[in-house]
């Protein structure tokens, strides 16, 4: 998931579990790509039912993905499903900088900072 994060007393929060770096309270926007901590049926079911609610139709082939999902990632532990959704979240991360580049906006990626105090700042 991706969270844009306006409110500057939470980014003030933030920063302070994020090595002081100015980045976070400085920076025009900050985005924070959030990794699930585990894949369950019901995040599967609703993401897919999101996409297909906003697409409008149902597509079989993307259907029998979401069958391949929910027959191998509920079955996963918790840390090998975080794992993978971390390694997705850099995926979107990635994505989301070359699109600013392409539109010349400034960007930084950043790690350094407290996982568990940004989760709970965060809710």
């Amino acid at each position: 998931e991706v969270l844009v994060v306006t409110d500057p007393a939470l980014r003030q929060r933030i920063r302070e579990h994020a090595w002081n770096q100015a980045q976070v309270t400085d920076a025009s926007h900050l985005l924070v790509f959030a990794a699930w901590d585990h894949y369950t049926a019901e995040r599967i079911n609703g993401m897919f039912d999101l996409v297909n609610e906003q697409r409008g139709f149902r597509n079989e082939g993307w259907e029998a993905y979401r069958q391949q999902l929910l027959a191998t990632y509920p079955q996963r532990t918790p840390e090998e499903n975080f794992q993978h959704a971390a390694r997705q979240a850099y995926i979107g991360l990635g994505t989301a900088l070359i699109a600013a580049a392409e539109e010349q906006v400034d960007a930084t990626p950043m790690e350094g900072f407290t996982p568990e105090k940004v989760d709970e700042i965060l809710n």
